[in-house]
């Protein structure tokens, strides 16, 4: 008893036995979307600095100010912070997915607990493609890494491809969709959720049929 086992820091191999321990799991990468360079702030400031819908200056922040003339360094603190927070949430996810797999319970309960795992890291793939990548010519060679399985230290990998990253996030939304069913809380990434952002990475990828298809989805749902 005087050497017990740390219940924050837990070993990965070790993280995932139970379905509780999946069901925090998933909370766990929900939350992670909070920190303060991603949905928590920093990259909804961000896309308003780079659109018309505000200006930055006035407040000496050299670094909001490169964002905001569409000159930004590799020394910009907040696209680097951002580009790492997206990826950590990324990694939650992987892990997660790896847990799942390790829990004994029956497949029809780690459905919909991976679907939304999936959901989550294609919309983390989405929104990097979004920033990092350039996501409105299918034919660049510029897209962002993909990550799809739990990654150690001296892991680099490099830039895919915008098609191959396009490909990836409409295959894993378009399985998470089938799976996800309906969710009990508007807090949870349910059937409708995902054909919505399905939607809009169509959308993004000039696709207008299949926009028009997953909107139309999701509006004659009735719910």
């Amino acid at each position: 008893f005087l050497d017990p086992a740390p219940s924050v820091n837990t070993e990965i191999d070790k993280a995932y036995t139970t379905e509780t321990n999946i069901q925090n799991g998933l909370i766990g990468a929900y939350a992670s979307m909070q920190n303060p360079y991603y949905y928590g702030g920093h990259y909804l400031l961000i896309n308003d600095a780079l659109a018309d819908n505000a200006a930055t200056g006035g407040y000496q922040n050299p670094v909001l100010d490169e964002i905001g003339m569409r000159a930004v360094t590799p020394a910009n603190t907040i696209t680097a912070q951002m580009f790492v927070a997206i990826y950590n949430t990324i990694a939650h996810t992987n892990n997660l997915l790896a847990g799942i797999e390790k829990v004994n319970i029956d497949a029809a309960k780690k459905a919909p607990y991976q679907a939304q795992a999936k959901a989550i890291r294609a919309m983390a793939h989405f929104d990097l493609l979004r920033y990092f990548g350039q996501h409105w010519d299918i034919n660049s060679a510029v897209g962002i890494p993909i990550v799809k399985t739990v990654a150690t230290i001296d892991v680099k990998p490099s830039r895919n491809t915008v098609k191959e990253n396009y490909d990836f996030i409409i295959s894993e939304l378009t399985a998470a969709a089938k799976d996800a069913g309906e969710v009990e809380s508007n807090n949870y990434l349910g059937t409708n959720a995902i054909n919505a952002l399905l939607a809009r990475v169509y959308l993004y990828k000039g696709d207008k049929t299949n926009a028009a298809k997953y909107a139309s989805m999701v509006i004659e749902s009735g719910n």
